[in-house]
């Protein structure tokens, strides 16, 4: 075993036990669907969204944007971390509801968020609020 495969296990070791710290109890993601009316849906999300917690939210969201609904809401006001994986699924699920005619926003107001979907390009792309009663109430 040379020297570079020992530091390359090392490295794969400290990632899974940062991996396992993120999605501790209490750190795991949690999802909240809800129907303030009959038009719309909020999905909203708790906790950090990463490659361990993608799938669950993946799992609430994307079967929303094909629902009899006009105007689906990603609630992202309570996560704390918002990973590659947690981007790459806004980013279809965006292109989804545009292809099912279902309006997407999202809100979000924390600075990591914000600044991973600024990076992303996200930000541009979808109509972003600080608060679900302006998302809810802006005209579909």
């Amino acid at each position: 075993m040379t020297a570079d495969s020992i530091t390359f296990q090392a490295a794969r070791a400290n990632t899974r036990a940062a991996t396992n710290e993120r999605t501790a109890p209490g750190k795991a993601l949690r999802v909240r669907v809800s129907y303030p009316n009959s038009e719309s849906i909020v999905v909203a999300a708790f906790g950090e969204i990463d490659a361990a917690t993608v799938a669950r939210y993946e799992e609430a969201l994307l079967p929303r944007l094909s629902a009899a609904v006009r105007l689906v809401v990603v609630d992202l006001k309570q996560v704390h971390f918002l990973g590659v994986p947690g981007l790459e699924l806004l980013h279809r699920a965006r292109l989804l509801a545009e292809a099912q005619g279902v309006v997407l926003r999202l809100v979000a107001d924390t600075g990591e968020v914000l600044r991973a979907l600024d990076v992303a390009g996200l930000a541009s792309q979808l109509d972003c609020f600080s608060t679900a009663l302006p998302a809810l109430a802006t005209g579909v």
